[in-house]
């Protein structure tokens, strides 16, 4: 504001500091025409030259703001829709991820007035038609973003998703292979690809999506341990199933070469371990089966990792239970480590060592497996001590203990909690997949 005050006392001072200069100067001009004689002051001339110069220009500003004022109009207005254009189709597809149907609606047909039909509008719509339920309408949307070359990802990658939801697996998997071919590094659409591939046993095809996504999703090299999925469990899994497929047809190298994989993504991955050591010993390979659930017991110290070995060694239990504290010793000795050698103690019955092996575990973090143990090793304790004190725990308080110390580790679903008493690739609950694990 300040400088176009400024600017206006300038041009006033300028054009009054030549209109003196002109009055100032004297001369006059003669000007005879066809029998006409004109005289005239040369300063006054020079005026109303500059007077009509400023009118010829202020006319051609007019008449060229008149001739192109339909143009501006219309320019405001194509300004104005291409600006509101994109916010309402961003504020529609954000309505629709939160499931806000009535508003998601209204953007969509304020975007459809603004941009007209084009890819994001037809999307938009094919969200909004989705939401109310209108399958109809939303797989027709999405048919027609699948037959444009652009956003034929998009088309197929929204028809996978509404088949699902409606239980049309095999149109699911067809739309979802297709987007699969069309963008191979969209980890979303891998991982969901892989769900339904894994539902229907497509073992091979879901590995190729899983691998794919972890691949490809950002996140997937720093995995939480305490994550509802893992990338390296739903491989392990995905492998032993197809193991197990392969062994019941009968082809066991491959089956072999599955379940080496299964235990290069999760070497403690316990019936991987103890599948593959009954094809080794199947194939008298003794050594190697005990190699593989020795390494699978350092990694997960489970109680039917400990009873197969025992069974498998050529040695005697005493020999083989020796082996066995030598692993926990190796594996830091961890609670569950001494628990499954002393109930393998137990069953041999070595009453002394599964006792040393429980007691190495404080009392403050014994499970009620670890009393029972104690209350059964108790069952079998010598009468007579010669007035000494007993060495041999009480059944009484063991029971007593065991009946309220914490649950003992066992399969359970990361997912919703729920227990199983053996492991399943999908959870018997919430079916979920590679979500059981031993804890």
């Amino acid at each position: 504001m300040i400088r176009r005050i400024f600017s206006l006392i300038l041009l006033v001072a300028l054009v009054g500091a030549v209109t003196t200069f002109l009055v100032r100067q004297e001369g006059v001009t003669v000007i005879e025409w066809l029998g006409w004689r004109i005289e005239i002051r040369t300063s006054l001339m020079i005026a109303a030259l500059l007077g009509l110069i400023w009118v010829v220009v202020a006319t051609d500003r007019v008449f060229g703001f008149i001739v192109n004022l339909p143009d501006r109009v219309t320019g405001g207005i194509r300004e104005r829709r291409r600006k509101q254009g994109p916010q309402a189709l961003a504020l529609g597809l954000v309505a629709a991820s939160v499931g806000d149907r009535k508003e998601a609606r209204r953007q969509s047909r304020r975007a459809k007035h603004l941009v007209g039909q084009d890819m994001l509008t037809d999307l938009l719509n094919a969200q909004v038609a989705s939401l109310e339920g209108d399958t109809t309408a939303a797989s027709k949307y999405f048919q027609q973003l699948a037959s444009s070359k652009e956003s034929a990802f998009f088309g197929q990658a929204g028809l996978m998703r509404l088949n699902a939801e409606n239980g049309a697996d095999e149109k699911a998997l067809t739309a979802g292979r297709q987007a699969f071919d069309l963008n191979p590094k969209a980890p979303a659409l891998a991982r969901a690809l892989f769900v339904l591939e894994a539902k229907h046993g497509h073992w091979e095809r879901a590995i190729t999506a899983l691998l794919a996504a972890r691949r490809h999703d950002v996140d997937s090299s720093a995995e939480d341990s305490t994550s509802e999925f893992s990338y390296d469990h739903a491989l392990a899994a995905l492998h032993l199933e197809h193991a197990r497929r392969e062994a019941g047809n009968g082809a066991m190298k491959t089956a072999l070469k599955a379940l080496d994989k299964a235990l290069q993504f999760q070497p403690g991955l316990v019936p991987a371990a103890l599948l593959q050591a009954e094809l080794l010993q199947e194939a008298n390979k003794t050594r190697k089966a005990l190699a593989v659930l020795e390494k699978a017991f350092l990694s997960s110290p489970h109680p039917e990792l400990a009873r197969t070995m025992v069974s498998l060694h050529s040695q005697g239990n005493t020999k083989a239970l020796a082996r066995l504290t030598t692993l926990s010793g190796k594996a830091g000795n961890p609670p569950e480590a001494a628990l499954a050698t002393a109930q393998v103690a137990l069953e041999t019955e070595l009453w002394g060592e599964a006792l040393r092996l429980v007691e190495t575990i404080p009392d403050d973090i014994r499970d009620s497996r670890a009393w029972q143990i104690l209350a059964d090793i108790a069952n079998h304790a010598p009468d007579d001590h010669d007035g000494e004190k007993s060495p041999w725990p009480e059944r009484d308080a063991c029971l007593i203990r065991a009946a309220t110390a914490p649950r003992p580790a066992g399969w359970t679903c990361e997912a919703c909690g729920s227990g199983a008493k053996i492991w399943h690739s999908t959870c018997p609950s919430c079916g979920r997949f590679a979500s059981l694990t031993w804890k």
